[in-house]
């Protein structure tokens, strides 16, 4: 399943600390979860099956959110 999360409504700033530098936070989350992540401008693009797509999501909020 494919997925496309947007993340316009944080600042270039609170982007680019969840993405990290050279991409890491990006990678650790790949590697977590054996999959693939793809940025496009201020989308995450990801495909894979629906619970793990779930999982990530959280992840993801979680952090943004803290």
């Amino acid at each position: 399943m494919k997925e496309v999360i947007k993340l316009d409504a944080y600042t270039i700033d609170e982007f680019k600390r969840f993405i990290g530098n050279h991409e890491s936070n990006i990678r650790l989350l790949e590697s977590a979860f054996d999959t693939e992540i793809i940025i496009r401008g201020d989308e995450l693009l990801f495909s894979d099956t629906q619970d793990k797509l779930n999982k990530i999501k959280d992840v993801i909020n979680t952090v943004l959110n803290f």
